[in-house]
């Protein structure tokens, strides 16, 4: 018996036990294969990709299983997080919005299905670096990347195989379990997209960028009255002068990070400056951080991620500005801001009026994670 004919029986195989009475799920009129880099995946009714408002979705767990993604959700903040070391993608299921790490937005839902969660195949791939092809002749739809076989060669291998799935699959009964009224089931709704409350709304990262000063007593007292979390960047120098400020920052929940005066291009410098700011917050609250405030350039960059270092930057630059001339410069469209802002008297005296403008426009706050 020839390979490819194995393959095809193989395949035929996988199908059927996929297929073995137990499954509650109804069968589609039009089902799709899915493959995730050059791996086809089985064919079954709980996990079959569908066509919602001009796009395709499938299981996120293609991506989780087959790509390393992660997730996460908060049903208290109505997200959903899909994210690697490299980007974060949030859904905000409430509005039909979702952003990414760097300040994209874009009109994005989470489906769930089948008691599953689905997301835009070419959306997630596109955010993440994947590579997304479907082909409706088949159908089936593919999530790759460059180290995979490109389409024709995919499509050589296998696309006589996954057309004997898709026969199968439609010779197959149907064991799902018929509707008490005896009608059939309707598939669930498509979910809408609501129109914001506002005309436009934002996601804003507050970053606290400067050395540790009284100035901040005020900034964190203002932001236990607003109730807002920030990320503080700090500056080794003053982290032992300002001890109990900094240990403040940790108490009220936010997030502490390093931002050097001045971050070497030698990577052996540069690690020993962030590595003798750790050992002062070591000293102080007791643990080390991470997160550094800098934009080095790509080989150093990879150098310092080695040792676990990960780095941050801002799109909107508030540091020594009134919350007029902030406001002024922030975009009139929905948006993710990552905001600096400092650590002095100037900025403690803008917080109140700056954090009262976002929260009329719906602001979520968030804060950078280690």
């Amino acid at each position: 018996m020839g390979r490819r004919r194995i393959a095809a029986l193989t395949f035929v195989v996988l199908f059927l036990i996929a297929c073995l009475p137990g499954s509650s799920f109804a069968k589609v009129a039009n089902p799709i294969v899915t493959a995730a880099g050059d791996l086809v995946l089985p064919l079954r009714d709980s996990s079959m990709p569908f066509f919602s408002g001009g796009k395709l979705y499938v299981p996120v767990s293609v991506f989780t299983d087959r790509f390393g993604l992660s997730v996460t959700s908060n049903k208290a903040e109505n997200t959903f997080t899909v994210y690697n070391f490299d980007l974060t993608v949030v859904y905000d299921t409430a509005s039909g919005m979702a952003y990414n790490s760097r300040q994209d937005v874009s009109i994005e839902q989470i489906v769930s299905r089948n008691g599953q969660n689905y997301v835009s195949g070419k959306f997630i791939a596109e955010q993440f670096g994947f590579r997304y092809s479907y082909n409706s002749a088949v159908p089936y739809v593919r999530i790759y990347s460059r180290y995979n076989l490109d389409d024709a060669a995919f499509d050589k291998q296998n696309l006589s195989d996954l057309s004997a799935m898709i026969d199968a699959y439609k010779a197959a009964p149907d064991t799902s379990k018929p509707d008490d009224s005896g009608q059939k089931p309707a598939d669930p709704p498509s979910v809408t997209v609501k129109e914001p409350a506002v005309k436009y709304t934002y996601t804003v990262y507050l970053i606290f960028d400067g050395g540790a000063s009284s100035g901040m007593r005020s900034i964190l007292q203002t932001l236990r009255n607003k109730r807002v979390k920030g990320s503080f960047f700090l500056q080794g120098d003053s982290i032992l002068s300002e001890d109990a400020v900094v240990r403040q920052v940790l108490v009220d929940g936010h997030a502490l990070g390093i931002s050097p005066a001045l971050l070497p291009a030698d990577a052996d410098e540069a690690l020993a400056v962030l590595a003798d700011v750790n050992e002062k917050l070591l000293l102080t609250v007791f643990t080390k951080s991470p997160m550094v405030l800098a934009s080095p350039e790509a080989s150093l960059k990879n150098s310092l991620q080695a040792f676990g270092y990960r780095f941050y930057g801002y799109g909107y630059d508030g540091k020594g500005r009134t919350a007029a001339k902030i406001v002024a410069a922030l975009p009139s469209r929905n948006a993710v801001i990552s905001l600096r802002l400092g650590t002095d008297s100037v900025t403690a005296k803008a917080l109140p009026e700056l954090i009262d403008y976002l929260q009329k426009h719906h602001t979520t706050f968030r804060v950078y994670a280690a």
